[in-house]
């Protein structure tokens, strides 16, 4: 490792990702060292994983319920600190 390398984590979620890693390599030098891609952070029962999360050892910060914009969502935090939007589009 050299001195003086700076280095950061960061958690994105975009539509078009391929560009923008383009334009932080670009602009930041970055490096890609892992990338994960899902077309949607849906589940059929929000209910229900909120339920097991919760029994696994996870924190119901926003109890699952149902949203004008057409979703049923919730957000769980993990043991590790890392917060989880649990959702289904309903409309």
């Amino acid at each position: 490792m050299k001195e003086n390398t700076t280095f950061f984590a960061p958690m994105i979620y975009l539509k078009k990702v391929a560009p923008a890693i383009e334009f932080y390599k670009n602009a930041f030098d970055a490096i890609v060292l892992r990338q994960w891609d899902n077309d949607d952070l849906f589940v059929e029962d929000p209910h229900a994983v909120m339920a097991k999360a919760v029994a696994a050892g996870g924190t119901e910060i926003d109890p699952v319920k149902d949203y004008d914009y057409d979703y049923r969502q919730g957000c769980l935090g993990d043991p590790f600190g890392h917060h989880w939007l649990i959702e289904k589009k309903i409309g």
